[in-house]
């Protein structure tokens, strides 16, 4: 059945002719392809072309154009002039000019939802083969570039003051805490407001490499001994608790410094400066363990025994192994050696919840995001009705299940994962308390791996989500972890204007839906030499252009843990671009002044954060770390003896 109205076409285009005023209002919608009949078609291209041109309208300089332009219409019977003159006899108002153009832009999308239909109707019936999400994938794509996003709004500058006293009076009556979600990190909400409804926020943060080992490190598969050079995606590693565990990723790395890593039992392994550790410090809280880099424990190492968590017997099938399979079982101790030289090494990404795999014939336990998680869980548990939707380029569903109950109960994810948390006795007692906080955000934070899927599927994954469960105008927050390429390609563009095009696309996404999306992306090497500014920031300055917030989230150094004190925890975000302020506008991107014995300096303010077992807690500012240092004790240690 035909989708029109004749009716209403001669009504607008009266309107338009007696009103000629009134397209203003409707210009930025109402085309030729709305009116179907033909000659209807021809008179409103000739008033568009009429006014554009800052002519006068009326009906007989429009139909003396219409003739003139010798169009042979269907009906070879019908004089422009009379038919023109019969339109206009149609009574009509500005408002109904208007109102009319809405009509005949609801009856074209109707028109082309109809033909988007057949053709997605087409394309299914001749794919059934295909998987279901490519079928829905394409067809989203079909839909996309035949339906435009229309809008009849009036879209005319409005007066700035218009209403204004009226709004903060309303506000005044109503007052809220923040003006955009609220947060779990009070420092954030009240320097930055929140996270606000329609802005991309991103985190740069250090790239997750982390396990750079020597190209000929002994690795123990799942099929026996390989070098690290030799590993390839797929194979099946080690992880501390013995049980074998996927490789996600490799990436070889050229020219870094490498240092040698020695265990108390005999065995040691080469490996790359920026290797993470997970390690003890102290035997006094044998219970807190901590991320660190090889280069960083270079330098505490002389003061510190380094202890390495205990790892499980290696299940697996039997085999000859050169040394013992269960040699590193009890094995606290490893001491660092710098080998002052330069050389080629291999980094993997795990698929365990530890993010710890074992190296070398000793089977040492080595190591592997949490603050875009933590926000997803704590803004939808704090902004009552807000729901959350993680996508996620590298962990799995049942991963992040694991990562978010350790966040929630406090028990170290390793024996969440395994089971053995029940075999203690306050682990138990602590998982059965808190249960019903885990309990609390059902079916409110949904997660799904989207490695592999370019920009345009991941949007039409937030969109059919968004509809289905959130609905228009309800509070929502999307979590990207993190940005990088997808299955985008395109041979006339450079990786980083790729990247740039996937930033754009998000922050049209967040636009589109009035929701918030929460993004990560990488530092460039430069910021492993303590670079703190936005030259740090990898692939594409688009982020700055386009996100609302932009900081760099790292964990302190030993000698910035040392400095700000313990209190202050363990890592720091430092914002380089803030859009919008909080309750603090005079601290939202400011300097702090650092008195140090007679001589000043400033340094940009940042917020500090303490990370255990994926929870995530706000610990200060730096004005706040400023005023604890002017509170210590001076030591004077000018004379001799022993200073208590």
């Amino acid at each position: 059945m035909a989708i029109y109205s004749l009716q209403i076409e001669k009504h607008a285009l009266s309107g338009l002719i007696r009103h000629p005023e009134a397209y203003a209002d409707i210009e930025s919608f109402l085309t030729e392809n709305d009116f179907v009949n033909e000659v209807h078609y021809t008179i409103f291209s000739v008033f568009r072309d009429t006014f554009n041109k800052g002519e006068q309208i009326d009906k007989v300089l429009i139909s003396q154009k219409c003739q003139n332009l010798g169009i042979t219409f269907k009906d070879q019977n019908i004089d422009i002039f009379n038919y023109v003159n019969s339109i206009c006899l149609i009574p009509t108002t500005k408002s109904g000019v208007i109102e009319s153009a809405k009509e005949l832009l609801k009856l074209r999308i109707r028109r082309e939802i109809e033909e988007t239909g057949e053709e997605i109707k087409k394309f299914a019936n001749s794919c059934a083969e295909k998987p279901i999400e490519e079928i829905i994938t394409q067809s989203d794509v079909i839909y996309n570039k035949n339906i435009s996003v229309y809008t009849t709004e009036n879209n005319k500058p409005e007066d700035i003051t218009k209403n204004t006293i009226e709004i903060i009076e309303e506000r005044g009556n109503n007052p809220i805490q923040d003006t955009g979600l609220i947060t779990p990190y009070p420092n954030f909400n009240r320097l930055y407001g929140g996270i606000r409804a329609g802005n991309l926020y991103a985190w740069v943060s250090r790239p997750k490499h982390g396990k750079a080992v020597a190209l000929d490190t002994p690795i123990l598969t799942s099929l026996g001994w390989k070098q690290a050079q030799d590993i390839q995606v797929g194979d099946m590693v080690y992880s501390v608790d013995g049980s074998p565990t996927k490789v996600l990723a490799t990436q070889i790395w050229l020219d870094a410094d490498m240092y040698k890593v020695s265990t108390n039992d005999g065995f040691d392994v080469a490996v790359a400066g920026e290797h993470e550790w997970t390690i003890n410090l102290s035997s006094g809280y044998p219970h807190i363990w901590r991320t660190m880099e090889t280069k960083e424990l270079a330098v505490v190492g002389s003061g510190f025994l380094i202890r390495l968590p205990d790892c499980e017997p290696v299940a697996s099938e039997d085999q000859d192994l050169v040394g013992h399979p269960y040699s590193n079982k009890n094995a606290r101790y490893i001491t660092i050696e710098n080998l002052n030289r330069k050389d080629s090494c291999v980094c993997f990404q795990v698929d365990h919840p530890s993010h710890l795999f074992l190296c070398g014939k000793g089977l040492i336990p080595t190591h592997n995001s949490t603050i875009l998680n933590d926000l997803a869980i704590k803004v939808t548990s704090l902004n009552p009705g807000c729901k959350a939707l993680v996508l996620d380029t590298e962990m799995s569903t049942l991963d992040m299940k694991f990562r978010i109950a350790s966040s929630i109960t406090q028990i170290p994810v390793w024996y969440l994962e395994t089971g053995n948390w029940k075999k203690n006795a306050n682990l138990f007692k602590l998982f059965q308390e808190k249960k019903s906080e885990i309990l609390k955000i059902q079916n409110q934070v949904k997660h799904i791996q989207v490695s592999g899927k370019p920009v345009a599927e991941i949007a039409s994954i937030v969109k059919r989500w968004y509809f289905a469960e959130v609905g228009r105008g309800n509070n929502a927050v999307v979590v990207y972890d993190y940005i990088k390429l997808t299955g985008e390609s395109d041979k006339n563009k450079q990786e980083y204007q790729l990247i740039g095009d996937k930033v754009n696309a998000l922050k049209e996404l967040c636009s589109e839906l009035n929701i918030a999306i929460l993004t990560a992306c990488q530092l460039n090497r430069s910021a492993e030499n303590g670079i703190d500014d936005s030259s740090a920031i990898a692939q594409s300055d688009r982020l700055q252009w386009f996100a609302s917030f932009v900081g760099i989230f790292r964990r302190k150094t030993v000698e910035e843990i040392a400095d700000d004190g313990e209190d202050f925890g363990s890592h720091k975000l430092i914002p380089l671009a803030t859009r919008f302020q909080g309750k603090d506008s005079a601290g939202h991107h400011d300097l702090v002044r650092i008195q140090e014995g007679k001589k000043v300096r400033y340094q940009n303010n940042f917020i500090s954060f303490n990370i255990d077992n994926f929870n995530v807690e706000e610990r200060g500012t730096l004005s706040e770390i400023v005023q604890a240092r002017s509170m210590r004790p001076e030591l004077n240690d000018s004379d001799d003896g022993e200073i208590l």
